[in-house]
């Protein structure tokens, strides 16, 4: 490994944990707007809901960032109920 490339790994992790909270806090709040618009949708029961947004955005999340956006989801999912 050369050392600029270790030099800009560095850089990376020391620039993670900052923006790793920002992502699952804006995952977090964005899965509660929806999970929260998906109760608006209930029409028999108020816990239930046949379109449910907020599980293709997790979906989505993870495929994109992986299962580390699995707290900010659980957090949400939990918040919204």
């Amino acid at each position: 490994m050369t050392r600029s490339a270790r030099r800009s790994f560095a850089v990376r992790v020391g620039l993670g944990h900052s923006a790793y909270i920002f992502e699952l806090f804006g995952i977090g709040i964005a899965y509660f707007v929806l999970a929260k618009i998906g109760l608006t949708l209930a029409s028999i029961n108020s816990s239930t809901s046949a379109i449910w947004p907020a599980t293709g955005f997790a979906l989505a999340s993870v495929l994109v960032w992986g299962y580390r956006v699995a707290p900010a989801v659980l957090v949400a999912a939990f918040a919204a109920t």
